[in-house]
């Protein structure tokens, strides 16, 4: 789920290019964030060049990536340095 200046949900299903509700006008300032990571918790998802100014035409260089997280696991032979 993402959102336009912290309001304008906008669920995403696929790939592919989104448009959001609530139009802007040119000089609007625009902060594209991730609400809502996917359901599945291995995901995480970011937003590139998501912030800016909206000129005379539609802003088209949006991404958001979503990849799922690497799973690290503890080595239970751990030890923590002893202090100096």
């Amino acid at each position: 789920m993402l959102q336009n200046n912290a309001a304008d949900p906008l669920p995403i299903a696929a790939d592919g290019p989104f448009v959001f509700a609530t139009a802007l006008t040119e000089s609007s300032s625009y902060s594209v964030t991730v609400q809502h990571h996917p359901d599945d918790t291995n995901q995480y998802c970011s937003v590139t060049n998501g912030a800016g100014v909206v000129a005379t035409t539609d802003v088209g260089n949006v991404l958001v990536t979503c990849s799922i997280r690497e799973e690290i696991i503890l080595d239970d032979g751990f030890e923590n340095p002893p202090d100096p």
